[in-house]
């Protein structure tokens, strides 16, 4: 059966966003509505965490309609689930003819599906959770490449490495999967680290030598780990180095979002862990100041719509749609060619959303897209970079050796 749904939001005249006491900044949009879709996973009561991405864009829609809409316009949100590829492809086919902009997507597979949809200029494709690697003049998205993410964690990791104690280089191994994202994210890297890594390590499919990796580690006096890989090999590679003994400065997963869920569970205190990804906590005191009024509103309006606070996910595909509608909509031509124009003449130096990202395409990928470097402290992520975004009120701690961390009371209690 065919998973749909239909959203019409004509939210600053009438429904859910109208009902509501609207930040004193805030004026609703009227007029005749903008029509754009979206296809995301479906939000059900099983699938909490798939939904978040959904529900960003649900209430950033609102909070906009509620506050000007787009250029005065309210948004008319066309809304297709799609949990996977055959569902993509239907909700694709029911949007080709009818929006000029699909905003996406959640997960890879959609994402994959929306970026090869848009290429005969249909709609255009707003990416606001993936990267794009392979971008086309209809598709565009918010998040850095891989091989842009490679350049934005060398830039942490140079600024890493100035604050090692005098006298103390950096000396790092990168561990990176062989599989085109994270060997390109690997390159950057490397490329644009001012020291260059005593070890490169690609591996195939599973690390399997981590005990022989972790001795080598140790002998080789190399004080940061930067694994660019799946959870389980960072598991494995955790536990033998703690076996080996190999003490480091830093242990820093790039692309780790994922790898902030749990850790806990999985491998005990893990306090000193740096993650790197494109969604992550942000100082609210920095959102407010970024969106102004909007802020306040979309948080009014996600509280009360799914009665829980927004999750990072919500913040990013939220953060993707607001600079999308407020900095690169057209003023009034709202065909697919209107938003590519108005997109790649949009200029809003980072930081402007609520990860910290801004817009800028007119080389084509998001020149302004950003990263979020997160580290666990006292059981849970805080943000330590950059700076106009951090929560972690200490900043970055040191990385406790082996035998320190066994003196460190157990977290049983998971806070990701």
């Amino acid at each position: 059966m065919k998973i749909f749904g239909l959203l019409m939001l004509f939210l600053a005249v009438f429904g859910f966003a109208a009902a509501q006491d609207a930040p004193a900044e805030c004026s609703p949009a009227a007029g005749a509505p903008v029509r754009i879709g979206a296809v995301f996973p479906p939000d059900s009561l099983f699938s909490v965490e798939a939904a978040d991405p959904y529900r960003g864009v649900i209430a950033m829609i609102e909070a906009l309609n509620a506050c000007g809409g787009v250029n005065g316009r309210p948004v008319e949100l066309v809304y297709h689930a799609a949990a996977n590829h055959n569902q993509a492809l239907a909700a694709v086919e029911a949007l080709r003819d009818d929006v000029p902009l699909v905003i996406g997507s959640g997960s890879p597979v959609i994402g994959d599906v929306l970026l090869e949809a848009a290429r005969d200029g249909a709609f255009v494709y707003g990416e606001v959770t993936e990267p794009l690697d392979t971008p086309h003049e209809y598709a565009f998205s918010l998040r850095p490449s891989s091989a842009a993410f490679g350049r934005l964690a060398a830039d942490f990791v140079n600024d890493f490495a100035a604050k090692l104690p005098e006298g103390e280089p950096l000396r790092t191994a990168v561990i990176y999967e062989n599989r085109p994202r994270a060997s390109a994210a690997a390159a950057e890297l490397i490329a644009a680290l001012d020291a260059t890594p005593l070890r490169a390590h690609p591996y195939n499919n599973t690390l399997t030598d981590t005990y022989d990796l972790a001795v080598q580690i140790r002998e080789m006096d190399i004080n940061t780990v930067i694994l660019i890989g799946f959870e389980d090999d960072g598991d494995r590679l955790w536990y033998d180095l703690r076996e080996a003994d190999a003490n480091l400065r830093a242990w820093i997963h790039i692309g780790g979002e994922a790898y902030r869920r749990s850790t806990c569970n999985r491998l005990g205190n893990t306090d000193g862990l740096i993650a790197i990804s494109a969604a992550g906590p942000a100082s609210e005191n920095y959102q407010r100041r970024a969106l102004g009024a909007l802020y306040d509103q979309y948080i009014q309006v996600y509280r009360q719509r799914f009665e829980r606070e927004p999750g990072e996910r919500a913040n990013q595909t939220a953060s993707g749609v607001y600079l999308l509608l407020r900095y690169a909509a057209p003023a009034d031509d709202f065909s697919a060619d209107g938003f590519r124009a108005a997109i790649l003449a949009a200029d809003a130096p980072a930081p402007a959303g609520l990860m910290g990202e801004g817009v800028s395409f007119a080389a084509g990928a998001n020149a302004e897209a950003a990263i979020i470097v997160t580290q666990r402290q006292n059981g849970q992520f805080c943000a330590v970079y950059p700076a106009a975004l951090a929560t972690c009120p200490d900043g970055l701690l040191p990385f406790p050796t082996w035998r320190e961390r066994a003196l460190i009371e157990e977290q049983t209690t998971c806070q990701d």
